[in-house]
């Protein structure tokens, strides 16, 4: 097989390489991605080609520096470092994204974690440790990586977390995550519902009834809230999950409407709603909760506002 690059013969030629084939993307040199990325590419082209997984990583690659790159890692580094240099993100190439302490896998079937959600993570658990009991039960709507869930049950060892998801390919990725990071606790401690439909959220919550059993202390969700009309980095759209991105029905609240509608079939009295939120549609979010919710609004690091945490003060009515 013959390639436009001759395959590099070390690890230091393996970055050269990545480097003067990512150095051709304007976007990343203008952002100064390059060196960094350059790494990236070929600690994850080896460890593909090796089986070595998350055994090998930075420092592996400086004190290996002169070692010989194997003709079969040098091929995928190609491939990757010219499809990246085209657009395409660098998680899916690599495979994995790192969100707080843990090394996620992703593919195309899951929105990549971002550092926006990692605020909706801490708001929850500065919320929960601020309780006089740890949660015992909460609900992700939209699992997508797992991320979310997966960093809440490690905080907090009594939780129990009940996620449902449209996309079987990322409750497929997510229940690999929880495996991976939660270990022989995972069957317990994360269970992944598959939904139909949009419509039908709360449907796999009802049919194994949750709404019937022991009440849950939050659910949490960043659902899909654009619109096809608003402009979008061709990066993502053209690239992450559509259904992971845009909102049903052309209605950027459609989600959000959809979970407050539906949450005191499900949660406890002083129990929580977490959401992350577009900035520019945080007022009308904040709008969709009653007089039975106490709402608040927490910013990001930019100062805008992202999370939004309301708990309801209703009363529990037993039929």
């Amino acid at each position: 097989m013959k390639h436009a690059h001759p395959l590099p013969n070390s690890f230091e030629d393996a970055l050269k390489m990545a480097s003067a084939i990512l150095g051709t993307s304007p976007f990343l040199v203008e952002q100064g991605l390059v060196e960094t990325e350059s790494e990236q590419i070929v600690i994850a082209a080896f460890r593909q080609a090796s089986g070595r997984g998350r055994s090998f990583g930075r420092n592996d690659l400086y004190v290996r520096v002169m070692d010989v790159y194997p003709p079969s890692a040098g091929e995928k580094l190609v491939v990757m470092a010219n499809r990246r240099a085209h657009g395409e993100p660098l998680q899916y190439l690599i495979g994995y994204q790192y969100f707080l302490n843990h090394e996620y896998e992703v593919d195309a079937n899951v929105l990549i974690p971002r550092p926006e959600t990692e605020i909706l993570v801490f708001e929850a658990t500065q919320t929960f440790k601020r309780q006089f009991e740890q949660p015992k039960l909460g609900i992700e709507i939209g699992v997508g990586s797992g991320c979310v869930s997966i960093e809440l049950l490690k905080l907090f060892p009594s939780l129990r977390m009940v996620a449902t998801e449209v996309s079987e390919g990322a409750a497929i990725i997510a229940e690999r995550n929880a495996l991976k990071i939660l270990g022989s606790e995972f069957s317990d401690r994360l269970i992944v519902e598959r939904a139909n439909t949009p419509d039908e959220i709360f449907e796999p919550l009802e049919r194994k009834s949750y709404d019937r059993g022991p009440r849950a202390d939050f659910i949490i969700s960043n659902p899909p809230y654009l619109a096809s009309s608003e402009e979008v980095d061709s990066g993502v759209s053209q690239h992450e999950p559509k259904s992971a991105l845009f909102a049903p029905a052309e209605d950027p609240l459609y989600f959000y409407r959809r979970i407050v509608e539906g949450a005191e079939a499900f949660i406890r009295p002083q129990g929580f709603i977490f959401f992350e939120c577009p900035h520019e549609r945080m007022s009308q979010i904040a709008g969709l909760f009653g007089s039975d919710w106490n709402v608040e609004v927490m910013n990001d690091l930019t100062g805008r506002p992202r999370v939004l945490r309301a708990e309801w003060r209703g009363i529990l009515v037993l039929n």
